[in-house]
């Protein structure tokens, strides 16, 4: 008897799992306990970033989720029954005596007592089911900053163009007013007026395109910050000073196969399926029903218990192995291609980014500085008479579209970096 009350009193209990409580510090420390900063129209990219950890949605629903599977932790660790309490009165005649009453006590026969090893194992697979969805939180997170600093960084390269452009169409302006001049004067013929007029119209239409992207550049990053997208926020005043590369190749390679949250989760998918299996071949054991009464006099009348054999379920449960197995073999394959995939993307995003800054070098150090000597070249070449205005024009355009190019190419760069440092499992300072 006191050993049924023992089991009785443990089945209240729910057994939890060694790194449960890791599990929980971990997400309690995974969100401060403030609001979200309002920003300034001129905030920093820093505070940007903090608000859009503290207020994106998107992260917040991949955090509640994680609470909700730590919580899967205690119910898959808990038994299933529940205790029947009954009360018995019986009479002889008209006695009523305390012999004949008698109380009871018993699980539900519904459900029994299952054996400790089917509960601890149900536990363990949860909590490795948890830390899975810690895993993709840190990655929603670290995606979310690359995504943010992208958003960023296609705001600053849309104001920089539009810097660019308003020099283009002053400069055509410029020129315009020079080549009137010299037509009415009979110094030029009537298709350089027009060809100047083009010029002025053509380059007055790319700054208006590009003072239309800005708004949706700066609602795109709104959206990521939990903002109305009308809400004020200035664009940086210069392109961002180039950031250095996280890491070399070779060590980019070996973080990202070593601590990507992606590839973490699912190895901590693929342990819970292993648990998965050893539950499903759990399901072979007995299970247990227990219960007994008394009557008022203390004296104990009844002492019950019954083991539940799962002789009539060997087909369904022979079909929860094989089916639990396949689960575990789909986890393991879903991994190794979760790597090879990110092993690709890195080295697509190593080259881009390879390339990117060939290209941003060749333009810094040659066609710069030639579309500036082109430009001066020309301008001296128009001033003595020697060239018609509009290859003054023209070199000033090229010079315009070269810088454009090279700001492109720039903004790019930071965009890869952002990428690689968010694959290979780096902060997004």
């Amino acid at each position: 008897m006191k050993r049924a009350l023992m089991l009785l009193a443990l089945s209240g209990c729910a057994i939890h799992p060694e790194g449960e409580d890791e599990e929980r510090a971990k997400a309690a420390a995974a969100f401060p306990d403030v609001e979200a900063p309002e920003l300034a129209p001129d905030a920093p990219l820093d505070l940007i970033l903090r608000r859009a950890y503290l207020a994106n949605g998107g992260l917040r629903r991949m955090y509640w989720e994680w609470r909700a599977a730590i919580e899967e932790i205690p119910i898959a660790g808990s038994v299933k029954t529940n205790v029947g309490f009954s009360f018995e009165q019986m009479f002889d005649g008209a006695s009523t005596s305390r012999e004949f009453t008698t109380l009871g006590i018993q699980t539900d026969p519904m459900a029994n007592l299952p054996w400790p090893g089917k509960l601890s194992t149900a536990a363990q697979a949860a909590l490795e089911l948890a830390r899975a969805k810690g895993f993709r939180f840190e990655n929603a997170r670290r995606e979310l900053a690359s995504k943010v600093r992208q958003a960023w960084l296609e705001c600053a390269l849309v104001a920089e163009r539009i810097r660019l452009l308003e020099g283009g169409v002053a400069l055509t302006e410029a020129g315009l007013g020079s080549i009137e001049a010299r037509v009415t004067a009979g110094r030029a013929p009537r298709q350089d007026l027009l060809k100047a007029r083009t010029a002025r119209d053509l380059a007055e239409d790319a700054l208006r395109r590009a003072r239309a992207r800005l708004p949706g550049r700066k609602a795109a990053l709104n959206a990521l910050l939990a903002r109305a997208p009308d809400a004020p926020l200035d664009v940086p005043a210069a392109l961002p000073e180039p950031r250095p590369m996280p890491a070399d190749d070779a060590k980019l390679l070996a973080l990202a196969a070593e601590r990507h949250p992606e590839l973490l989760a699912l190895a901590r998918e693929a342990a819970g399926r292993e648990d998965g299996v050893r539950l499903a071949r759990l399901e072979w054991l007995p299970e247990l029903a227990v219960g007994f009464t008394m009557d008022l006099n203390g004296i104990a009348r009844n002492v019950m218990a019954m083991l539940s054999a799962p002789l009539l379920r060997f087909e369904a449960i022979q079909a929860g192995v094989e089916r639990a197995t396949a689960e575990l073999e789909a986890a393991r394959a879903a991994r190794r291609q979760a790597e090879s995939d990110l092993r690709a993307r890195l080295l697509t995003a190593l080259f881009d980014a390879r390339d990117v800054e060939r290209a941003a070098a060749l333009y810094e150090s040659a066609i710069l500085p030639r579309s500036e000597q082109i430009v001066e070249a020309s301008r001296a070449a128009y001033a003595a008479g020697q060239v018609p205005a509009m290859e003054l024009l023209d070199a000033q355009r090229a010079r315009i579209e070269a810088r454009l190019m090279a700001a492109e190419l720039r903004i790019e760069r930071e965009k890869l970096v952002a990428e690689l440092e968010a694959m290979a499992g780096f902060d997004n300072p």
